[in-house]
């Protein structure tokens, strides 16, 4: 039962269907964000960049990423990957709590 009391194999599917085909990325550094910096977030060693905005566009070479989002790129066991978090508050705020998820990430093979 979702939050409402209603079903959630439709959000489930939705969310299956939106990571494996919307959020996907090609690994490589051409899908590094224009500007990202050198950074730790949750203990890992990365990228970070900036929301750039609070709307959606943005000039600053965003476009594979939302631009009002603060991402998190960074490479573990060979395997490239991006956190990111909408923006809210002030950017340490975002850092901060975009940090604490990351320093929170299982395994999926964990969880059962």
């Amino acid at each position: 039962m979702g939050p409402t009391g209603g079903s959630t194999s439709g959000v489930n599917a939705l969310a299956a269907s939106c990571t494996s085909r919307c959020f996907w990325r090609q690994p490589g550094r051409r899908h590094v964000p224009e500007g990202a910096r050198p950074a730790t977030l949750g203990g890992r060693r990365g990228v970070l960049k900036d929301a750039t905005s609070y709307g959606l566009a943005s000039g600053a070479n965003d476009y594979l990423y939302w631009a009002n989002h603060t991402r998190f790129l960074w490479r573990e066991n060979g395997v490239d990957y991006v956190a990111s978090l909408h923006r809210f508050g002030t950017k340490k705020e975002t850092r901060a709590l975009l940090g604490r998820l990351i320093r929170e990430l299982r395994p999926a093979k964990a969880l059962r």
